[in-house]
């Protein structure tokens, strides 16, 4: 987690290999992808480090040795890091304007999509990021003139939005598009592989597999790596891309290739089939989708009797708990589905994801508490989820 911001100060720094210093731009394009660290911005900055003729630079809010063990190997040696503060806006416009990228990725996204980090990350650091952008616009006589351009990485669900991060999302969207300083694509992807991982080690534990209702909800999640390659095609060729230009466009809703969706109880023996269990031995349990109601209206009541009696931390544990709850049965019960002519992208199915686990001995390259309900939970209770 974060320390508080009056204990960050800003690090503008770090490795540069590429130039030396942030200051003095080529010819080349100069990416900044902000959120590096995430799971969607470490497979960005891998494939823009893969391309020629293009720098990248990884923002990160926390040094990189104070990171998961998985994104210290993904990121050591591969870019130029730097280290900032992006919630304090005056020290974030000098990094920006020592670094002058000519193109910038937004991956950042609160870890458990809970109000107080949602409107700090998702809006505020994103909204930090594009005024800095702005702001460099303006001031840069360096490079030949032209504006920056801003690629953000939204969410499918904003769609049909009932949540707090949703709504600080479309703050952001809403920011990018009014704006005349940044040109800018906005990418909204169905979901992620990832969010289905933390099933996989129950069912290694034997524990059944769990889903919502008749387990028919579907999706058609995109991979890291096409949704990476998608978003750097976006922030470097946003005039061409396969299905129609990006360049100032509306949000563009994408998904992955499994299409016809797959239903939930199909990704669950997708599970199962990648750990080669026998069809005998395979266990399920559907949870009515009722309990969430029940559960909202509990954890609501909990925070609004805690408020009453002056107890403002279970108050707000309860209400992050009932907002917990919410997330939860959003995904539960909406479809996370993108068929249109311009929205199926990339080449790796949600079989092949788990046939590359199933390769590696069934074993998960890293272990996220947040890819499953009670570890967002516990994390909840133990007041380990702030990030900000």
């Amino acid at each position: 987690m974060l320390k508080e911001a009056a204990t960050l100060c800003v690090i503008c720094v770090i490795v540069l290999s590429l130039t030396g210093s942030c200051s003095g731009i080529g010819t080349k394009p100069r990416v900044v992808v902000a959120g590096a660290s995430g799971y969607i911005g470490r497979a960005v900055v891998s494939e823009l480090a893969s391309r020629e003729d293009v720098e990248v630079l990884a923002l990160l809010r926390r040094p990189l040795h104070e990171l998961s063990v998985s994104t210290q190997e993904s990121l050591k040696g591969s870019t130029p890091i730097v280290v900032t503060d992006m919630l304090d806006e005056r020290e974030f416009n000098k990094v920006i304007l020592e670094c002058k990228p000519s193109h910038a990725i937004c991956c950042l996204a609160s870890r458990d999509g809970l109000a107080k980090s949602s409107w700090a990350v998702d809006y505020g650091m994103g909204s930090n990021l594009l005024r800095a952008l702005e702001a460099l616009n303006e001031k840069d006589e360096i490079r030949p003139k032209k504006s920056p351009h801003f690629v953000l990485l939204s969410a499918f669900c904003c769609g049909k939005p009932l949540l707090q991060f949703q709504f600080a999302k479309l703050k952001l969207e809403e920011e990018l598009q009014k704006q005349r300083g940044v040109t800018y694509s906005i990418v909204r992807p169905t979901a992620y592989f990832k969010s289905l991982d933390g099933q996989i080690e129950a069912a290694r534990k034997g524990n059944p597999l769990l889903y919502f209702g008749d387990g028919t909800c579907s999706a058609n999640a995109i991979s890291e790596g096409d949704l990476a390659r998608y978003l750097a095609d976006c922030a470097l060729e946003p005039e061409s891309i396969d299905g129609g230009s990006m360049l100032n466009a509306p949000p563009r809703n994408i998904g992955g290739p499994d299409v016809p969706p797959l239903t939930k109880r199909q990704q669950a023996e997708l599970i199962y089939d990648t750990l080669g269990v026998p069809q005998e031995k395979r266990r399920f349990i559907s949870l009515p989708l009722a309990l969430f109601s029940f559960l909202d209206s509990f954890f609501s009541g909990a925070a609004h009797l805690n408020h009453s009696l002056g107890f403002k931390q279970w108050e707000e544990i309860c209400g992050d708990a009932a907002e917990i709850v919410r997330i939860v049965r959003y995904y539960a019960e909406e479809p996370m589905v993108a068929l249109g002519a311009e929205e199926v992208h990339g080449t790796t199915t949600l079989a092949d994801h788990f046939k590359a686990i199933a390769d590696n001995g069934g074993q998960l390259k890293e272990i996220d508490e947040y890819t499953t309900t009670v570890g967002v939970l516990n994390k909840v209770v133990k007041k380990e989820y702030v990030d900000v």
